[in-house]
């Protein structure tokens, strides 16, 4: 649902609201989009705009009106964009600005091996003192692993349906990801055989339907998708648990960062069979989902700079490029 509280609105707000409703049904985060919006929506009031399309002028002088950093900006141009992209598509022609690409100083947490072995065992052995509705307890053992080894995004693995999941071929469709591309990724045979054992405890849950081929791969006790606010807070209760620190951010480091990992320990393991990483760049932006090599190469920024000690570690759960880039490249043929 999309509100703006106002007493008068712009001739754009019922196609935000469109807009909206549309990300909402193909199941995409649209928290940010929200937020630009609900920003536009109020400028436009302000300045009484009466058009149903998106203008330079209008697009600029809201640009120039936001407060906060340059990257603020950025960011919030692109949100926009993505809309005047919409309104173009049905009719309604807008300006599409082409914002500068926005580089983030953020540095991801890189897991060492054992932090990732440890997190593993923790989470094996997890148990609940009271078992509620939304208890991960179940699920983190096989998730975690999952996360690891295919360098999937979190939102990605929750919506993994029964059905995605193919034994037979040995990989996970994932539906309308990030990039809004359907892609597969490769199971390893210590994968599978985690997978496989999970769904066998679930399904012994006393609920019904719950190995449908459309039901949730991770579910809740009730049979419901696993909430990510309930996989975040359980993931931090691991880190606690092994003795992991806040970084110098304050915070415990992410569960986003354990895909990060994943693909600097894939590039390791790239180089250490003597293969140049710039030529595997194809493969590595399959591995990673990325729609162009250049997203991926930000890792390669971080390998040998910022994490020396990557050197020195070991990679045994990650998925075989090879593998997964001939998954990729059947799909592309049929």
């Amino acid at each position: 649902m999309f509100e703006v509280i106002s007493t008068t609105h712009s001739p754009l707000y019922p196609l935000m609201q469109d807009y909206i409703n549309e990300r909402e049904l193909k199941s995409l985060d649209s928290r940010s989009v929200k937020a630009v919006l609900k920003n536009f929506e109020r400028y436009s009031v302000r300045v009484g705009y009466r058009e149903n399309r998106i203008t330079r002028e209008h697009f600029h002088g809201w640009l120039d009106s936001i407060e906060g950093s340059e990257e603020h900006k950025i960011l919030y141009a692109r949100g926009l964009t993505l809309f005047a992209r919409h309104l173009s598509t049905i009719g309604h022609e807008s300006y599409i600005a082409t914002p500068p690409r926005y580089k983030s100083n953020f540095v991801p947490y890189i897991y060492t091996q054992d932090e990732i072995d440890r997190l593993f065992r923790a989470a094996d052995s997890w148990r609940d003192r009271n078992m509620t509705p939304d208890s991960t307890a179940l699920v983190m053992p096989a998730l975690l692993r999952l996360l690891y080894s295919t360098a999937m995004r979190i939102g990605e693995a929750l919506n993994i349906t029964n059905a995605d999941v193919d034994f037979q071929r040995h990989v996970i469709r994932l539906i309308r990801t990030k990039n809004m591309r359907d892609r597969f990724c490769a199971m390893n045979p210590s994968l599978e055989d985690v997978i496989k054992e999970y769904v066998h405890y679930r399904d012994m849950l006393p609920i019904e339907g719950v190995s449908a081929p459309q039901a949730p791969l991770f579910c809740n006790k009730k049979g419901k998708p696993v909430r990510q606010a309930a996989i975040t807070n359980r993931f931090h209760d691991l880190q606690r648990a092994i003795g992991m620190a806040a970084t110098s951010s304050g915070y415990l480091p992410r569960i986003h960062d354990i895909r990060h990992s994943a693909c600097v320990m894939a590039m390791r393991k790239l180089t250490a069979t003597g293969k140049d990483i710039y030529y595997c760049m194809p493969q590595l932006a399959a591995y990673m989902g990325h729609c162009n090599p250049f997203d991926t190469e930000y890792y390669l920024r971080l390998t040998p700079t910022a994490f020396p000690e990557l050197l020195e570690m070991t990679s045994y759960v990650t998925q075989p490029i090879e593998e997964i880039i001939s998954q990729y490249l059947r799909k592309k043929e049929e």
